[in-house]
Formats: structure tokens, C-alpha cells, sequence
């Protein structure tokens, strides 16, 4: 009974402490820079990007009728970065997307963390999240190929 109850708690860190490590915010609801995309490996001026810290991105989702694609990222992510290249390539070709938004992972406190996989399952980065009338109406996790991400964004 007792190592029934260790290993729960066990559990329990574990997956906390994977939650601090890969999900997170920073800043608050503001178009970014260009030195700021660059940071995130986005070298397409063609994309906008709105920055959003966590309790922000939970406000918009509360009050107004929310109909955008955000990206739960890392700056210090190899796959995110990788993700924003292809974005980039394909905002000069196909997508009609131009505007997202994004939330950075590494600021955000562990309630939040908490709350970002209670909401929206989110387990790892980069994440894609759409939204239609402030609902979750898809979500994509993971590392993505040129194809998959035209899917994703080819329609809002």
C-alpha cells in the first residue's frame, strides 16, 4: 500500500517536472521584432507574430470570441526552430495565414504549466494550437515536416 502511494507521488513529480522543463511564457500581447524572430528562427517578414505571456492568452480566450492559431514554443527549442524555418518557406508560397500568435515556454510558473496541460494537453513543444470561438478546435505536437505543417495552417 505504502509503495502504491511512493510511486503515485513519484508519478506526480515526474510530471511536474517535465512540465517546468518544456512549457512556459513570457511577454505580454505585442507585435514582435524582428530580433525577436530571428531569435526563434523566423526569417520570413512576411509573418507577424503576436507575443502573449500566459495569463494574457487565458484572458483573450475568456473575454472575446477568439478565432487564431497559437504557438506554444521554446526560443531555446531545435524543433521549434526548425518549424518556424518551414513556416517561413511556406508563407512565401502557400499558406494565406499570416498572423499567429505565440506563447514562450520559458517563463511561465508551474501553476500555469499545470494549467496549460489541464486546458489544452499540452506536453511538449513546439505545439500548435487552433482556435474557433475561443474553443480548442485542434491540437498539433511535435516535431513537423513541410507537408504536415501546410496542413495544419492551410485553413484556419
Amino acid at each position: 500500500m505504502l509503495v502504491r502511494k511512493n510511486i503515485k507521488i513519484i508519478k506526480k513529480l515526474l510530471v511536474i517536472l517535465i512540465l517546468s522543463i518544456i512549457i512556459g511564457c513570457s511577454g505580454s500581447e505585442n507585435k514582435m521584432t524582428e530580433d525577436e524572430l530571428k531569435s526563434y528562427g523566423i526569417t520570413n517578414d512576411q509573418l507577424v507574430f503576436y507575443k502573449l505571456d500566459y495569463d494574457d492568452f487565458i484572458k483573450v480566450l475568456e473575454t472575446s470570441n477568439f478565432n487564431e492559431i497559437v504557438f506554444f514554443v521554446r526560443s531555446d527549442c531545435s524543433y521549434c526552430h526548425e518549424m518556424f524555418k518551414l513556416l517561413s518557406e511556406l508563407s512565401k508560397e502557400k499558406i494565406l495565414i499570416q498572423n499567429f500568435y505565440l506563447v514562450d515556454s520559458m517563463n511561465m510558473t508551474l501553476e500555469q504549466k499545470e494549467d496549460a496541460y489541464d486546458k489544452f494537453g499540452i506536453t511538449s513543444v513546439p505545439s500548435i494550437l487552433k482556435f474557433k470561438n475561443s474553443n480548442l478546435k485542434s491540437i498539433d505536437v511535435g516535431s513537423f515536416n513541410q507537408k504536415y505543417l501546410y496542413d495544419i495552417l492551410k485553413e484556419k
